[in-house]
């Protein structure tokens, strides 16, 4: 059941990737990808980042099992291809939200490769 679970949550991930990437919005005028990105930012985002904002309430991990870190490293992923790809909406939301000091809160994890997404992560934020 966990593998099903995590495999159809990546399958979910590529996805969205795809839909929002900016180079296969080919058709449409740049106000219209404007438009677009800024209703999914609006209405979307919250919901795809609610599993981490959930687990890092009060600025402390409320779960750090291997199930919530493979959820929470593709969370981070899809975050990283967001600011790769549309830098001015992502950093409005992550000062918005103050995403940043809850992907902090992930250094306290056991798991490694969950602390090395979040340097990942934060090597895009101040290089773009």
């Amino acid at each position: 059941m966990f593998y099903l679970e995590l495999s159809g949550a990546l399958n979910l991930m590529n996805y969205l990737k795809l839909l929002i990437d900016p180079e296969n919005m080919m058709a449409v005028s740049i106000g219209e990808k404007t438009e677009f990105l800024s209703f999914f930012y609006f209405r979307s985002m919250s919901v795809l980042l609610a599993p981490l904002m959930a687990n890092s309430s009060d600025l402390k991990l409320v779960r750090d099992d291997f199930h919530i870190a493979q959820l929470q490293n593709l969370i981070l992923d899809f975050v990283t291809f967001c600011i790769e790809h549309h830098t001015y909406h992502m950093r409005n939301f992550l000062n918005k939200k103050d995403l940043l000091k809850r992907v902090l809160v992930l250094l306290k994890s056991k798991h490694q490769f969950l602390q090395l997404s979040k340097y990942f992560l934060f090597y895009f934020i101040f290089i773009y």
